[in-house]
């Protein structure tokens, strides 16, 4: 028995020393959770499943702290501390008016000189492991993207910009929220720059109003609209990109998001997406719409497996949360890149 206890407490051990770094653990386990809740209906389940990752892990992404915040107050269980932990990783308070399920937590927070106090010194912590160097190229490059758009030529020059992207992918990590936070049109200001924050350079260039980021989307996606460009970005890199949703660099539906979008040019490929294999359609709604054939659907959730995505199943019992109980559960570009 006490062998048997020592090498439970060993595997435990290994488990959470490795699992820390890779994140195609992290997104199985939070499918578990989402599957445990929305398909079962077993909240205590899918909350002590959030818990096992989120305590395992230094960085979550922001929208699985809110989504088990909302399956949390839904049923009457403890909420506040997905939200304080959420304060880490880019949410203000203000944002708390963007969720239905919320609207009464967030009277008494607005006041709540305690909860301030947690939100300020969260947001250091936030703003400190923010690469602000590298945030700042990356508004270079989707600025000039936008500049270059409707100029003769755009197929060459999008190749350039995505080049550049891919380069520094490679040196420093996928831009999204690990590395650079969410998306925030003030955070430079935040940091006594506000000439850098994105709004203000991108006036200068007559291109402001494809940057029309009123509010925080609660996850990163400046540098999206180069990656949607570019026409086969995802089959062209996707050993690259599968490397940084190991890392937690990326995530699984930003991938998945990119590539059915590519999938709308394959009959008209420029020249640098010759030869390449598109494996099929992940089905990342509203990109290209709802499946209702089983064998299209079976067909999307084998592709979904192998980039640690739920079933598409799951995605539509979501959405009936959504839809009946003022659920929250999509954010990113658009409001689609995270379902």
């Amino acid at each position: 028995m006490k062998k048997i206890l020592y090498v439970t407490i060993l595997f435990v051990i290994h488990w959470s020393a490795n699992s820390q770094s890779d994140y195609f653990v992290y997104h199985s386990k939070i499918n578990d959770a989402e599957i445990a809740y929305f398909m079962n209906n077993k909240p205590n389940e899918c909350l002590a499943l959030y818990d096992e990752v989120f305590d395992c892990y230094d960085f979550v992404f922001l929208k699985d702290l809110l989504n088990a915040a909302q399956i949390a107050i839904f049923n009457n269980k403890n909420y506040e501390k997905y939200l304080m932990r959420s304060f880490e990783f880019g949410l203000k308070i203000d944002d708390l008016k963007m969720f239905p399920l919320f609207s009464s937590v967030y009277i008494q927070y607005k006041n709540n000189k305690k909860i301030k106090k947690i939100f300020e010194e969260a947001r250091l912590r936030y703003l400190q492991k923010i690469d602000f160097e590298y945030l700042d190229y990356i508004y270079s490059l989707a600025i000039n993207d936008q500049v270059d758009k409707y100029k003769k030529g755009y197929e060459k020059r999008i190749d350039i910009v995505f080049q550049r992207l891919i380069n520094v992918i490679k040196s420093k990590g996928f831009p999204s929220e690990k590395l650079l936070g969410i998306t925030d049109t003030a955070i430079f200001a935040e940091r006594s720059l506000k000439k850098l924050d994105i709004n203000a350079r991108a006036r200068k260039y007559k291109v402001a109003k494809y940057f029309f980021y009123g509010k925080n989307r609660l996850h990163f996606d400046v540098s999206m609209p180069i990656l949607l460009h570019h026409k086969c970005s995802s089959a062209l890199y996707y050993d690259v990109f599968l490397k940084e949703i190991k890392l937690g660099n990326m995530h699984p539906q930003d991938l998945a998001f990119i590539s059915d979008f590519n999938s709308q040019f394959l009959d008209k490929l420029p020249s640098y997406c010759d030869n390449l294999k598109f494996e099929g359609l992940y089905s990342f709604s509203p990109v290209t719409g709802d499946l209702t054939n089983r064998k299209d659907i079976e067909r999307a959730n084998k592709l979904r497996k192998k980039l640690y995505m739920i079933p598409y199943d799951v995605v539509l019992k979501k959405r009936e949360f959504v839809e009946k109980y003022n659920f929250v559960l999509n954010f990113g570009f658009n409001g689609s890149a995270r379902e």
